[in-house]
């Protein structure tokens, strides 16, 4: 199938592709959201950043099984 590698590159490719997506098509709405994003406290970011390593192990370990 696939090596480690290769399963990588391809990771970084969708997440490129994904996090591109909404300044490409929406500049503007993107810009608020970014400078909300720059005016929330430490600890709101650090929570979110929690959650959203936790959702991607979840993900990884359901697909890895």
């Amino acid at each position: 199938m696939y090596d480690t590698t290769d399963v990588l590159i391809l990771a970084f490719g969708w997440m490129a592709i994904f996090e591109g997506v909404s300044p490409l098509l929406f500049p503007e709405t993107w810009r608020r959201a970014v400078r909300e994003l720059v005016e929330q406290p430490e600890s709101g970011l650090r929570g979110f950043g929690g959650v959203l390593v936790c959702c991607g192990l979840c993900l990884v370990w359901y697909v890895l099984g």
